[in-house]
């Protein structure tokens, strides 16, 4: 009887480990954020794999209203494929959490993202390639490395 009772205690001790480890995972995939996302209509991938990467760069204060942006890298292979893809996107949050929208910038090679002001800079190797003007909340379109890229969900 003892035996079962030592069993059982450590199934359930098992099982608790394990339901501990997929919300701490669900907690630290996408920073936190993919129930965001999904409710605000995120049209990029979604992935918490070992090939992407969720990084918040920081807060872009306007007049009117605060921002968190957020670097979002990916590489995935597509069904049936046999060439690896990727994207980097630049993830916009109001400051209640809600998913705003994003900006998609060509890869590769991966652009530098930081913040300077109300202005999101764009670089890559030291070199600005674009700025993007958020002192009236994020601009429709920007100019990035000779490219328009547009704002969008």
């Amino acid at each position: 009887m003892r035996k079962i009772a030592l069993v059982i205690g450590a199934v359930i001790f098992t099982a608790s480990l394990e339901i501990m480890s997929r919300t701490s995972f669900a907690a630290q995939c996408l920073d936190g954020r993919e129930a965001a996302l999904r409710a605000g209509g995120f049209s990029g991938l979604i992935s918490c794999d070992e090939n992407a990467s969720f990084n918040p760069i920081g807060t872009i204060h306007t007049g009117m209203q605060d921002f968190l942006v957020c670097d979002y890298t990916y590489r995935f292979m597509p069904e049936d494929g046999s060439v690896m893809h990727g994207q980097q996107r630049v993830v916009i949050f109001n400051m209640q959490g809600g998913y705003v929208g994003q900006y998609s910038l060509t890869p590769p090679p991966k652009r530098d993202v930081r913040i300077d002001g109300a202005t999101l800079i764009i670089s890559a190797d030291g070199n600005t390639l674009g700025v993007i003007d958020f002192r009236t909340g994020p601009s429709p379109s920007a100019l990035v490395d000779g490219e328009v890229i547009s704002f969008f969900r």
